[in-house]
């Protein structure tokens, strides 16, 4: 059977001037985390306990406080801050009237570009009701 030359081998056939794989070798090369171990590492692994997960989704449990700060860093309000500081910096870069505001521009700018960034990864306002 002969296949074009830019087609690559099904996966039972060897690549061109390798040995076949055996079943040995196909257990080493699929993926499986507990292959390396040895039995006296398993026989510990299993004693171990399991991490307990929390719930991941950042919801408040029942009777559990809110951080104060948590009321006062949300994304939102913070964005429109930065928003402005970004558009006085460009609007300060363009007048035509005052050499000082334009050699903050570029200062301005920056910070306000820098908070966005620090700012879009606080979390969003929570809707409590």
């Amino acid at each position: 059977m002969t296949r074009p030359p830019h087609t690559p081998p099904p996966q039972d056939e060897p690549a061109p001037g390798h040995a076949p794989l055996t079943d040995r070798h196909r257990s080493a090369t699929s993926f499986d985390p507990d292959a390396s171990l040895t039995n006296a590492e398993a026989r510990a692994e299993a004693g171990l306990p399991r991490p307990w997960v929390e719930d991941t989704t950042g919801t408040p449990v029942a009777g559990e406080a809110i951080h104060p700060a948590a009321r006062i860093f949300v994304r939102g309000p913070w964005e429109m801050v930065a928003t402005g500081v970004i558009t006085l910096g460009v609007f300060m870069l363009m007048q035509p009237f005052s050499i000082a505001l334009y050699s903050w521009s570029f200062l301005t700018t920056l910070v306000g570009t820098g908070m966005f960034i620090v700012v879009s990864h606080f979390p969003e306002r929570r809707n409590d009701g």
